[in-house]
């Protein structure tokens, strides 16, 4: 049984801003993070939208250097194809790295997203803050995978490649219970700079 802390990479999409005119990045999985790492979680942050070197590089620059064991990312259904390669590609670099996927992409249509991308192990549905953390407890207790099956809002991939839903997970009812989202792990501030013309130095 697994009894070390596991690191967790959360990788945030690169997004297509063309059609924005004022800077709303992502946040989920910031949100996401900060849950993480609020509860004692050793978490690795890429923000592709700052990065200039190939995807492949710099996923295996991560995983290797920091002996990823659980690789995350997430987004909307425009988001598909980039959520796609950033999962297959992880599981050529290391072929036994845990992969889970999030957001409404899968949220809404968990079965075909997962038949999709088929290198994805889970699937986080709705409000994942709470469900991250449980996942990655049970994963860092070393339970056997059958136990992700008591953490509700999921749906896992099973050692036969079989799909399995878990219980939906009740809507968070305070968020002010909530960890202010990780905008420095992703430093969000540094994409707003390269994206927008926004005076940012009164919020840094």
């Amino acid at each position: 049984m697994r009894k070390r802390k596991l690191n967790i990479l959360l990788i945030m999409p690169k997004v297509d801003i063309g059609y924005q005119d004022w800077p709303v990045p992502p946040i989920g999985i910031a949100y996401i993070s900060a849950a993480l790492k609020a509860e004692g979680f050793r978490v690795f942050n890429i923000n592709l939208n700052l990065e200039t070197d190939p995807l492949r590089e710099v996923i295996k620059r991560a995983i290797e250097s920091n002996n990823i064991d659980i690789v995350g990312t997430g987004g909307l259904i425009v988001n598909y194809h980039a959520i796609k390669e950033i999962i297959d590609i992880s599981k050529e670099i290391k072929s036994e790295v845990i992969t889970y996927i999030g957001g409404s992409l899968v949220t809404f249509s968990p079965e075909a997203v997962m038949r999709g991308i088929f290198s994805a192990d889970i699937g986080m549905l709705g409000e994942g803050e709470y469900t991250a953390c449980e996942l990655a407890q049970v994963l860092e207790d070393g339970a056997e995978w059958d136990a992700l099956k008591n953490v509700k809002g999921l749906i896992i991939r099973d050692k036969n490649g079989e799909l399995n839903l878990t219980p939906p997970r009740e809507e968070i009812s305070d968020i002010d219970m909530l960890p202010w989202p990780d905008y420095d792990g992703f430093r969000y501030f540094d994409m707003i700079r390269n994206y927008w013309n926004s005076d940012v130095s009164n919020i840094v």
